[in-house]
């Protein structure tokens, strides 16, 4: 071991020089950028910051925007006062650009100055600043900007089992990388590193270089090979924190409006109600009258409607099948609470009643409940990795006939069999377990459905063959989660 000493490198206490065991590389000596000018950290005029490398001739950095949506990994040579090489956009962040870059380094390396650039280098000159400016912008870990779901692509953010997180790149066998451990505001990481190498079947071979947005210091050759789709090992070489590397796929946030209303077709306007206690041999049916939800419960909810007796008449509600058509109404204050709003459809959305003498059947004369309506609200909930819903409400609502007589017979039907047994059958039913899974089911499906937003935002991603593990209700967003 022999010891190398940065003099004047400023840390988050202001140590006027570092001495560091350093091991000795075969693959060269790991160089204090100050020895030939250049420093550890800059700012570039954009914004972003450069953590910089020299070993011999050889220059590497890492940029990352604090504020904006990009962020790259360098590989170079230093040629008197010139620097040039090539730079790579990694997927910690959004952009996916590339492409060359020369500086010159002016003031004894407190200054790098652009003179030519291509695919949209972000910079135009960079400025020396010291740790203690930036320590407080050092972005951390993040959920990938862009990833891929492919064996052969290796593209996307990878965690190890020490919850290192590393941003790899693939450019046909070109892999590129931008690693670093978890940190607070204000720290440092442990380790940040960078990767540039090769890939060869499922062999990587890279030269890996510790960044000073760390606080170790090392680089060497590593040796990685991937074992899955989703899973890559590390087989030796230079400390990177971890062994053992996972591919993770980010969170996507969908409006839940967005999914509540591409499942009114197929969940919401199914409800079917069918009230009937009218038979024609003087007795009270039993569980004639029934709700169901068309093609998600295998047998109806029945329940009795009993008839309303009087001296001498009856008021029936006819063998009736009373819905047609739902409306789904959001709350746009709450959109987690909902309101299935279902009207009947019969007789210009009337409910037809029969009066009739208790022994003459033929001597029957009709009484309506005018625009008769059930609403039914939900409020969704979150619940092991689904979305399921409480039943807050439901309500049935209708006018009765003003021509009609008797009155109090249509007033005691309505008001003390039809509301509260019609009102409690649609609870049990909305309330059945199955009825909960068909809903959570149908919405895991409408947020991966083909030719939807939804999934080309997913496909856009690289997530159209992922498996969604998860969906939870995040403010007013529904979260789709991957791992």
């Amino acid at each position: 071991m022999r010891k190398l000493c940065i003099p004047g490198l400023f840390f988050t206490f202001l140590w006027s020089s570092l001495c560091l065991a350093q091991p000795t590389l075969n693959s060269g000596s790991f160089a204090d950028p100050n020895s030939a000018g250049l420093k550890s950290f800059y700012a570039g005029n954009d914004g972003g910051l450069y953590y910089f490398v020299r070993n011999g001739s050889d220059i590497y950095w890492a940029m990352e925007h604090p504020g904006r949506d990009y962020g790259h990994v360098f590989q170079g040579r230093l040629e008197g006062s010139t620097i040039s090489g090539s730079w790579w956009d990694i997927p910690k962040y959004g952009r996916s650009r590339s492409g060359e870059v020369t500086l010159a380094v002016n003031q004894n390396g407190d200054r790098l100055s652009v003179t030519s650039s291509s695919g949209g280098f972000p910079s135009n000159r960079l400025q020396t600043v010291s740790l203690k400016q930036v320590i407080n912008q050092l972005p951390r870990q993040r959920n990938p900007g862009f990833t891929t779901n492919t064996i052969s692509n290796l593209n996307g953010a990878w965690r190890s089992e020490k919850r290192t997180v590393m941003y790899i790149r693939q450019f046909g066998l070109r892999v590129i990388a931008f690693g670093e451990t978890p940190f607070s505001n204000d720290q440092q990481p442990a380790t940040a590193f960078l990767m540039v190498g090769f890939r060869n079947g499922n062999d990587l071979n890279v030269q890996i270089v510790h960044l000073p947005k760390g606080r170790t210091r090392d680089q060497g050759r590593g040796r990685f090979r991937v074992t899955g789709v989703n899973s890559i090992q590390k087989l030796s070489g230079t400390n990177t924190e971890g062994v053992n590397w996972s591919r993770y796929f980010p969170n996507i946030s969908i409006p839940l409006t967005t999914v509540l209303n591409l499942m009114e077709g197929p969940f919401f306007n199914r409800l079917d109600i069918v009230l009937d206690n009218l038979n024609d041999d003087n007795r009270n049916p039993q569980q004639n009258s029934s709700v169901n939800l068309r093609n998600i419960m295998r047998d109806p909810y029945r329940f009795d409607l009993p008839y309303v007796q009087g001296a001498f008449t009856r008021y029936h509600l006819s063998n009736l099948t009373s819905i047609g058509s739902t409306d789904l109404r959001i709350d746009p204050n709450n959109p987690r609470r909902i309101t299935l709003s279902a009207e009947f459809e019969e007789d210009g959305r009337e409910l037809a009643g029969v009066v009739r003498r208790t022994n003459e059947i033929a001597a029957a004369r009709s009484g309506h409940i005018f625009h008769p309506q059930v609403d039914i609200r939900l409020r969704l909930i979150n619940q092991n990795g689904a979305i399921s819903y409480e039943v807050e409400s439901v309500r049935f609502t209708g006018d009765f006939d003003p021509n009609f007589t008797p009155f109090d017979v249509m007033d005691q039907t309505v008001n003390h069999y039809l509301r509260p047994a019609l009102q409690e059958a649609l609870r049990e039913m909305f309330n059945a377990a199955p009825v909960k899974n068909a809903f959570s089911n149908a919405l895991r499906t409408m947020v991966t459905s083909a030719n939807t937003n939804i999934n080309n935002q997913l496909n856009a991603a690289g997530l159209g063959n992922v498996e969604i593990t998860g969906l939870v209700l995040q403010g007013n967003n529904i979260v789709l989660q991957f791992d």
